[in-house]
């Protein structure tokens, strides 16, 4: 076990370290560690810097970590708005798409899908006292009908219920072999998780085998229609697209933009939604490029997320 040390002792530690306190005093980082952030969050950031032979970190300077720390809170507000337009022309979509098959009067399909989720009904029936669904869940509990049903839903089980219904109704144009890809980073910003500590080394994905009883390091699965997606875009070599593509975060960022544009009713509504987020990457490239001249693997990987974006919005998918 660490011993528990001061903030003055975290930053000496850094300073140890390589970090750098030239752009930056050291009183006012003592400041902002103190009232604005906490060492173990902010030393995750230096994941993304280089280190010499001799194991220092090389040209970081401590405001690179606090400007770092700034762009992940704009960039996971970003994240939620974009997540939350998905999660909202998802239930459109599907409710629309229920409405016009003749095969479904929109009570028995989720009577069949309580049937083989009862864990999602135990948890809406526990929701009927003292949530503010509440009054949905009493009026509608035993008649549920798609469009009153999505309300009650994480986005995590609405996915399912994307799923489940267009696996039933085996729509080959569906894109029900993506819609789970935003999950993780919603929920990551939903619980104020650090994103952008991951863009050089990502967080490793763990499965347990069975077979070995042992916990093994599960190689990221690329999604293939978001690599068609991406290959048509012409700025963007083989090796950008692969090498990007190992990065989680990378890849279900693209994930994001894909789906948006792809359930968007027009190219004007897909594109109202991605020029903001657009406007910020740029933002964070051209305003921040001198700090990270050094690190061309950050520019790197938010010109990656640049191009697509431009690609997005400006062609019809």
């Amino acid at each position: 076990m660490k011993p528990k040390i001061s903030v003055e002792s975290q930053l000496e530690h850094l300073r140890l370290s390589g970090i750098q306190f030239e752009r930056i005093s050291f009183e006012d980082s003592i400041n902002w560690l103190t009232n604005y952030n906490y060492f173990f969050r902010a030393k995750s950031y230096c994941k993304n810097y280089d280190k010499n032979l001799e194991g220092l970190y090389v040209n970081v300077d401590f405001l690179d970590i606090i400007q770092m720390s700034q762009l992940d809170v704009e960039f996971r507000y970003s994240l939620i708005k974009l997540t939350s337009e998905i999660e909202q022309l998802m239930k459109v979509k599907l409710i629309n798409s229920v409405t016009k098959n003749i095969k479904e009067d929109g009570y028995q399909m989720v009577q069949n899908f309580k049937k083989n989720y009862p864990k999602i009904e135990t948890r809406i029936i526990a929701m009927s006292s003292g949530s503010a669904m509440s009054n949905l869940i009493d009026k509608y509990s035993n008649r549920f009908a798609i469009w009153n049903y999505v309300e009650v839903l994480t986005f995590g089980e609405l996915i399912k219920l994307y799923k489940y219904y267009y696996y039933h109704y085996y729509d080959s144009s569906s894109i029900s072999n993506v819609v789970h890809i935003p999950l993780y980073l919603r929920n990551s910003c939903a619980h104020n998780n650090t994103l952008l500590n991951t863009l050089k080394t990502p967080y490793d994905i763990y499965k347990f085998n069975h077979l070995t009883n042992k916990v093994e390091v599960n190689n990221l699965n690329t999604n293939s229609q978001l690599v068609t997606f991406v290959s048509k875009i012409k700025t963007i070599s083989i090796e950008s697209r692969k090498r990007n593509f190992k990065n989680p975060m990378i890849h279900d960022l693209v994930g994001i933009i894909y789906l948006i544009t792809q359930l968007s009713p027009t190219q004007q509504y897909a594109n109202k939604i991605l020029h903001p987020f657009h406007q910020n990457m740029k933002n964070i490239v051209y305003q921040n490029i001198d700090h990270y001249e050094k690190n061309t693997l950050i520019i790197s990987r938010f010109v990656f997320i640049n191009k697509v974006l431009d690609y997005a919005i400006q062609h019809r998918l």
